[in-house]
């Protein structure tokens, strides 16, 4: 028999459901850190049953709502630094996290993902399917996203809520 049986070129195929799906996260009131920890799992597919590090093509995508009403632990607004440097002689730059924020609201959340995700080209892209916005307002709706509960997520696992 050419080809195999109807299961094992489903499972051949990576069972391919056609289309990813979309998730939207509100993160209002949410520690970057443990929105984060979410977002990675959806992006790189670990949370669907046929997950396989070789396919990491096969992650969905994951929208995040009100990234400037998010909330920091501690003192990390004034303390917490970010740093980068120009490449001179001396350019090392650092700016707290509270600067930032108010400069690029969606930056402390795409960087806490950015760096909880493997390198390289798997993180490239990741990062692809990842989409942050300020407020409540996205362009996002025809995709139909579906809404996970942070509240819920405390208590529950990504992995057992499905």
């Amino acid at each position: 028999m050419r080809g195999g049986s109807k299961f094992t070129n489903m499972v051949k195929n990576g069972m391919k459901s056609g289309k990813a799906q979309y998730y939207i996260i509100d993160a209002k009131g949410q520690v970057p850190g443990r929105i984060s920890t979410t977002v990675t799992q959806i992006l790189q597919g670990k949370h669907k049953p046929t997950y396989n590090p070789e396919r990491w093509h096969e992650g969905d995508n994951v929208i995040i709502v009100n990234a400037k009403h998010i909330r920091q632990t501690g003192t990390k607004w004034s303390r917490k630094l970010y740093r980068y440097h120009s490449g001179y002689l001396g350019g090392l730059k650092e700016i707290t996290t509270g600067d930032m924020h108010e400069k690029d609201p969606t930056f402390i959340i795409r960087r806490t993902i950015q760096r909880q995700l493997p390198k390289g080209r798997k993180r490239k892209a990741a990062m692809n399917k990842l989409y942050v916005y300020p407020e409540e307002t996205h362009n996002m709706k025809s995709e139909k996203p579906i809404e996970i509960d942070m509240e819920i997520e405390k208590k529950i696992p990504f992995m057992k809520q499905l």
